[in-house]
């Protein structure tokens, strides 16, 4: 018998009501997806889990029809569905198991509050382009909690990553756009964004620009709007050093 200790109660590791194996715990080692109930994009946002899961070695094992209806079944009017796929429990180390038995978590949640304009300010940390999370969804998320932590502190409302090279990346849960002239851009993926779904129908609607901007061309702009799928477009009121 294996005894654990959760929030201060002792228990068998049998009788936990989580796997206390499952990597999404111990490693973060998963990718999730938000997006609201009523969203004409839900397929794309499942897709886009489903792509981004391969992309780490996790197989899901649910179809795509099949995470529409669960998220059909447990979502209510104006709900956000958050929906965490994880490689599944392993014994300990980084090793994958083989074969891995994913675990899926989907939640509906109730919408937040609507979002004023924000003050955004430049993160001191940076957003590593070279690496694949820096493209994908995953679950790993603590550069961008530390950094919002940072921003407000500051008085501010979030924070906008640099990348290896000094380059804007994305807010810390949300793709961003400038505007100058009336032209719109966005950071290229290269540079190590998210392939966000609002985000590429912003590109589409507003023929925006991909292309690698910099902290000039940030401050230089007449417009910052941040977009994600839960407060969709949302202009930048100020932008501090």
């Amino acid at each position: 018998m294996t005894l654990c200790c959760l929030n201060g109660e002792f228990l068998e590791d049998s009788k936990l009501p989580i796997d206390g194996s499952d990597r999404g715990l111990t490693l973060g080692d998963g990718v999730f997806d938000t997006h609201p109930l009523a969203s004409k994009w839900r397929e794309e946002h499942f897709e886009r889990l489903v792509r981004h899961a391969d992309s780490i070695y996790i197989t899901c094992p649910w179809t795509l029809d099949q995470l529409m209806g669960f998220s059909s079944h447990i979502g209510f009017a104006g709900s956000i569905i958050r929906t965490q796929l994880t490689r599944g429990p392993a014994a300990r180390g980084l090793t994958m198991p083989e074969p891995a038995r994913p675990t899926l978590l989907m939640r509906a949640l109730p919408p937040p509050p609507p979002r004023p304009e924000p003050v955004v300010r430049i993160s001191s940390i940076r957003r590593n382009d070279t690496s694949p999370l820096s493209r994908i969804k995953s679950t790993q998320y603590l550069d961008a909690i530390l950094a919002l932590k940072q921003a407000q502190d500051k008085g501010c409302d979030d924070a906008i990553f640099l990348n290896s090279h000094g380059h804007v990346t994305c807010a810390t849960s949300a793709n961003l756009f400038v505007v100058k002239d009336g032209n719109w851009s966005t950071p290229r993926l290269e540079d190590g964004v998210l392939d966000g779904i609002t985000r590429a129908h912003v590109i589409a609607e507003r023929g925006a620009q991909e292309r690698t901007i910099t902290i000039g061309c940030l401050h230089a702009a007449d417009e910052i709007w941040l977009c994600n799928s839960v407060h969709g477009l949302l202009k930048v009121k100020d932008l501090k050093s």
